[in-house]
C-alpha cells in the first residue's frame, strides 16, 4: 500500500478544472444578480426625481448584488465540493479495474487500483461495490483480500444493494485529511460452475477523476471479437461504441476515460467459446481423476 502526502498530477488537473467550473457559475450568478438588481434600480431611478439619491441607490445595490452573487457563488462551490465526495469523507481521484484470465479461464483475478483523498477529516473505511456474473463454490462471492496487508476486509453475503455485493475495507491507518492513498484490493474467482459472461463492466456511481478498465487474455485463449462501449445505467438502447486500445502481442486491452459521468456505465466486451473451453478442461480433469 503506498502513501501520498501530496497531490499528484491527475489531483492538480481536478483541483484546476474544478476552480475553473467554480469561476464559470460565479460569472452567471454575479451577472444575473447584476441584471435583477439592475431592473430595480432602474424602477427605482424612475421614481425619484434627486440626482444624488439616485446615485446612492445605484451604489447601494450594485454593492447588493455583489454581495448576493458572493454568497450565492459560495453556496454553489461547497455545494460541487462536497457533492463530489463520499458519504465517509473521501473523494476517489481515480480507479484502475485489472481483469485477468489463467490458462484455464475459470480461474480469474482482478485487481482493483484505488486512489482517494481524505476530504473533511481522516477516513479509515472505504466501500466497495461488485457484481460478478460467475458461480464458484461460494456462489458470486469472490475472495477478496488487499494487497500489501495494512488493512481488513469486512464482507458479508448479506450485505447487497440491487446486483451488487457491497464490502469494506478498514485501514489500519487512517489517511489524514487533506492527504492521498492508493489502495490495491485483489479479487480471486473460480467460475466452477461455467456461469461467468464475457465482459468488464463499471457503473459509476461516485464522483471520480479518472476510470481505467484492462482486460488481460493468456497466449492459449484469445477472443474473437472485443470492443468497448459507453451507455447509461439500465437503458441498453443508449449504448454507444467507445474506443480501446491494445498491446502489441493484442492480448491486452485498456478503456481510459477522464472525468466518467455518475450513473453512466463503461465496459470492455467480447465473444470466446468459454462453453466448449470449460467442457475441453473438465473432460482433462476427469481423465486425470479416473
Amino acid at each position: 500500500m503506498k502513501v501520498q502526502t501530496s497531490p499528484t498530477i491527475g489531483s492538480r488537473i481536478v483541483a484546476a478544472s474544478q476552480w475553473i467550473s467554480i469561476i464559470k457559475n460565479g460569472i452567471w450568478v454575479v451577472g444575473g444578480a447584476v441584471f435583477v438588481m439592475s431592473g430595480i434600480t432602474a424602477l427605482l431611478v424612475a421614481s425619484f426625481g434627486s440626482p444624488l439619491l439616485r446615485k446612492i441607490l445605484v451604489a447601494v445595490l450594485v454593492f447588493l448584488a455583489f454581495g448576493i452573487g458572493v454568497l450565492i457563488g459560495g453556496y454553489l462551490f461547497r455545494k460541487v465540493s462536497f457533492s463530489r465526495d463520499t458519504v465517509l469523507g473521501y473523494r476517489v481521484i481515480s480507479e484502475e479495474h485489472d481483469y485477468r484470465f489463467s490458462s484455464d479461464p475459470r480461474m480469474q483475478t482482478k485487481i482493483l487500483t484505488t486512489i482517494i483523498e481524505a476530504r473533511h477529516r481522516e477516513v479509515s473505511i472505504i466501500e466497495y461495490r461488485y457484481y460478478w456474473s460467475g458461480q464458484g463454490d461460494q456462489g458470486d462471492y469472490p475472495l477478496v483480500t488487499v494487497e500489501g496487508g495494512g488493512a481488513d476486509v469486512i464482507q458479508n453475503p448479506r450485505w447487497t444493494q440491487k446486483i451488487f455485493h457491497v464490502f469494506y475495507v478498514r485501514l489500519h491507518h487512517p489517511v489524514l485529511k487533506g492527504n492521498y492513498r492508493e489502495i490495491r484490493t485483489v479479487f480471486k474467482m473460480k467460475d466452477s460452475a461455467g456461469k461467468f459472461q464475457p465482459y468488464l463492466v463499471k457503473n459509476v456511481f461516485d464522483w471520480m477523476h479518472e476510470l481505467t478498465l484492462i482486460v488481460r487474455f493468456p497466449e492459449e485463449i484469445m477472443p474473437s471479437q472485443i470492443s468497448g462501449y459507453k451507455g447509461r445505467a439500465g437503458d441498453h438502447a443508449k449504448r454507444k461504441l467507445f474506443p480501446i486500445e491494445q498491446d502489441n502481442y493484442g492480448r491486452t486491452y485498456t478503456l481510459h476515460v477522464i472525468s466518467p459521468r455518475i450513473k453512466d456505465v463503461y465496459g470492455i466486451e467480447w465473444e470466446w467459446d468459454y462453453s466448449n473451453m470449460i467442457e475441453t478442461l473438465q473432460k482433462g480433469e476427469d481423465m486425470n481423476n479416473g
